[in-house]
């Protein structure tokens, strides 16, 4: 039985890593048509790749939970389940940012327990005038204590190469690429023992370059919205979540920012947020309240979706964290 279920494993993993190829190659293949049926095709296709690899992941953790008998092992404590209604008033998190980044950003129900964690740190550089700014938002899978404990140790991981910077200077934290295969190299055995794996997109804004380098491990694509463009980029170029191989090398994106842009972070909770119909809140909602509120700040802006997602799922329960940030770059950027 032993045997049965390392196999398993193993075909999960596999079928994980073609659904996220298979998703990149269907979207891409859509921004390089004109016809709108075939476009409309390629992004239904990506779609169905997107929802097929989250039951994956599901079909993943839950084999994770059964002993090798096939009876399921129940934990003697208690699983945190999240349930809790989008509160009337809020706080927003304290971020760090720089002049050129307006900048704000929220976690519910609150970030002590579950798996999402969102930060951000400012690099300044007095003697030439150089800024940058780095984001990170990573969603551990499921909730409760093996959630919060990889949570935690990547926290921590990370944490060790922001003090690396700021006593050694060690430029290292300026590659997103470098920083996510490392991560995933140090939690890779240790999500493995928990049964949690981990998506993570992590970023710099570098404002004399003007440009936002990215590296994104299975995290849902952020959406980036250009000044008096009346489409959004999805950020859809991705690779395999962390935790599933320890040997893997994560490649860096980079894509240039203007003032008056926008960009919009967030995890699957706000999506999959659900109405009394069972219908999801999806992508597009984010991206026309975006576009409607495109001229106010960064807060007004995050207050505006947040305010579109309570009228979606009314006095229903939402059942995931929710991290969400919004950066606008301002109009004295260099």
């Amino acid at each position: 039985m032993q045997k049965n279920i390392k196999k398993i494993l193993e075909i999960l993993r596999y079928a994980i890593k073609e659904e996220t190829e298979a998703f990149m190659d269907y979207y891409n293949g859509s921004k390089n048509v004109d016809i709108p049926e075939i476009k409309g095709i390629l992004l239904y296709l990506a779609e169905e790749e997107r929802k097929h690899k989250i039951l994956l992941l599901n079909e993943l953790n839950n084999l994770k939970n059964y002993g090798l008998n096939g009876i399921k092992v129940i934990s003697k404590i208690k699983k945190h389940e999240i349930r809790f209604r989008i509160p009337k008033n809020y706080i927003l998190k304290t971020l760090q940012t720089i002049q050129e980044i307006d900048l704000s950003g929220i976690s519910l129900p609150a970030e002590i327990v579950g798996g999402d964690y969102l930060d951000t740190f400012s690099i300044k550089d007095e003697k030439n005038g150089i800024c940058k700014l780095g984001i990170i938002l990573y969603d551990a899978m499921g909730h409760g204590l093996s959630a919060t404990y990889i949570k935690s140790v990547t926290r921590a991981i990370f944490q060790k190469f922001r003090e690396d910077f700021y006593n050694n200077k060690n430029i290292k934290i300026f590659n997103p690429y470098k920083i996510v295969t490392e991560i995933n190299r140090e939690i890779t055995r240790k999500c493995q023992k928990e049964g949690s794996f981990v998506t993570l997109f992590y970023c710099v804004i570098d404002s004399e370059k003007r440009e936002l380098s990215y590296t994104s491990a299975g995290h849902e694509p952020p959406i980036y919205i250009r000044k008096n463009i009346d489409s959004a980029e999805q950020l859809t170029t991705t690779q395999l979540l962390l935790g599933f191989n320890e040997n893997i090398k994560y490649t860096e994106n980079k894509i240039k920012i203007n003032p008056g842009d926008i960009f919009v972070l967030f995890t699957d909770g706000i999506i999959e947020a659900k109405d009394s119909n069972g219908d999801m809140f999806g992508r597009e909602k984010i991206v026309k309240t975006v576009m409607k509120h495109r001229n106010k700040s960064s807060s007004q802006i995050l207050d505006k979706i947040i305010e579109s997602l309570k009228n979606h799922v009314g006095k229903k329960f939402v059942n995931d964290e929710i991290s969400l940030l919004v950066a606008k770059a301002n109009s004295n950027q260099k």
